[in-house]
């Protein structure tokens, strides 16, 4: 169901701003867990397009499985081996769509 089909059952409301506000607190914390995982200089060197790639699999996976349950993909990523860490990103709780977008970062880094 659409969200609006549940307006007439909430009062809940946030502006624009804050919903920004949330979505830049996220992304943040996010590219300081990448920056752990990989080293601040390291992720601030990657391609943006791998940048975009890591973002996704830290939003869907959290920090500690993306470091801890894909190594491969990790050593990878670290090597600057992208074209196989794309080989390495598949997630089995997502849509397929969205593991063809990572892949395709990835293998075109830019």
């Amino acid at each position: 169901m659409r969200a609006g089909k549940f307006k007439p059952f909430t009062k809940l409301y946030l502006s624009q701003s804050t919903m920004d506000a949330q979505v830049e607190k996220h992304i943040r914390q996010f590219e300081s867990e990448l920056k752990r995982i990989y080293g601040a200089d390291k992720f601030a060197a990657f391609p943006d397009n791998v940048k975009l790639a890591l973002f996704d699999m830290i939003f869907n996976l959290g920090m500690t499985k993306l470091k801890d349950t894909f190594p491969n993909f990790n050593r990878y990523i670290n090597a600057g081996d992208y074209r196989n860490a794309a080989l390495e990103s598949s997630r089995k709780d997502i849509s397929e769509e969205r593991n063809i977008y990572v892949r395709n970062l990835l293998a075109n880094p830019q």
